[in-house]
């Protein structure tokens, strides 16, 4: 007897050479390397994806550090502007002076060297060093000190507003913040026909 050649009905091995059986219709592949094949596909179009993806965000950055940039020389401009605009006011006193006295109320006189005050004082201890001890005990903090929101600086027992009598008004300060973020909703009036 002749040894069949008939190639057709033997079952046929993996095409990728894994030494499996293959199946005709997963393309003449096994199942574990058809698998493998369509992850591969997968990683494929999901790298596409995002390597796309990248590129469109890789491009509004850039849109957003030229608008940033444009944000911050305004700002640059905004702060040079006051300061331009206290070079002329000696003009405009000087033509103050020459005009006529007005009547000077009490109550206008006295606000505006209360708005002069805060101004001087702040301004009075920016020139010395900034205060690197506790309000309360003076003991040196430097760095690891905690400033309140009455504006001043603590050790780390005295801290909390109970600790060093703080006059912040946190209630106040909490209505006024949820006031804000929760503004109050009215429906239109209804027209009656």
């Amino acid at each position: 007897m002749q040894p069949s050649q008939d190639t057709g009905s033997g079952p046929a091995l993996c095409s990728s050479g894994c030494g499996f059986f293959s199946n005709p219709s997963l393309n003449g592949l096994c199942s574990k390397c058809h698998r493998e094949e369509e992850s591969k596909h997968q990683q494929e179009v999901q790298a596409k994806a995002a390597l796309n993806a990248a590129s469109a965000e890789a491009a509004a950055p850039v849109q957003q550090q030229h608008h940033h940039q444009q944000q911050q020389q305004q700002q640059q401009q905004q702060q040079a502007a006051p300061a331009l605009v206290l070079e002329p006011a000696p003009q405009k006193a000087a033509a103050a002076a020459a005009a006529p006295p007005a009547p000077i109320d009490s109550a206008s006189s006295s606000a505006p060297a209360a708005a002069a005050s805060p101004e001087a004082s702040p301004a009075g201890e920016a020139g010395g060093k900034a205060s690197t001890r506790c309000q309360q005990c003076r003991k040196k903090v430097g760095l690891t000190g905690f400033k309140c929101k009455c504006g001043q600086l603590f050790c780390g027992s005295h801290r909390y507003a109970e600790a060093h009598a703080c006059t912040f008004d946190y209630k106040t300060a909490e209505r006024e913040k949820l006031a804000a973020a929760n503004p109050l909703v009215q429906a239109a009036k209804v027209e009656r026909i």
